[in-house]
């Protein structure tokens, strides 16, 4: 008896959807609503010419020759770098993988006699640094945690090749 029951419902069901009576009003505003309406395309650019260039430089060296290429050195004497370049077998610390313009200063505290200032990543993790510590892409060192700042010295590379320190600072965002 059931069964029956649930067989004539579906039935019943089913054959309900079929109508196609509430729809027809609908049908015919879609059809009509935008009947008299043309789209406006703007018309594409003009296309310019572009003008052909003849490289001519085959009297010249080759850059590409394996003759002409210098190796590069490891040595810090012969990268230009002298005694002020990068230590650069120190391991790398988690915020020298961003720049120091994209670093914020959110805090400043003291425990047990060191200032420590908690700087926050531009993936959102925070880090607690202090004097000595490395953060930046440019081999940045700090130099001071005091108040509401963080003093840091860089080291960059002149058009020369040589390492010079650069100044920046990090200040108390609010």
């Amino acid at each position: 008896m059931i069964r029956l029951l649930t067989v004539i419902v579906l039935v019943s069901s089913l054959v309900g959807c079929n109508k196609q009576s509430g729809v027809t009003d609908l049908k015919n505003f879609t059809k009509n609503a935008y009947k008299d309406r043309k789209p406006q395309v703007d018309p594409l650019p003009a296309v310019k010419p572009v003008e052909v260039f003849i490289y001519q430089a085959s009297k010249e060296t080759d850059p590409f020759n394996q003759g002409n290429l210098k190796k590069q050195s490891t040595d810090k004497k012969e990268n230009g770098g002298g005694e002020d370049g990068p230590d650069l077998t120190r391991r790398k610390e988690p915020l020298e993988a961003y720049p120091t313009d994209a670093l914020k200063l959110v805090g400043v505290m003291e425990q047990n006699g060191i200032t420590w200032a908690i700087v926050n990543a531009p993936d959102s993790t925070v880090h607690r640094v202090t004097e000595g510590n490395y953060l930046g892409r440019n081999h940045g060192q700090i130099t001071l945690v005091k108040g509401r700042r963080v003093n840091v010295v860089e080291l960059v590379r002149n058009p020369v090749g040589k390492w010079e320190k650069k100044p920046a600072k990090l200040l108390l965002v609010e």
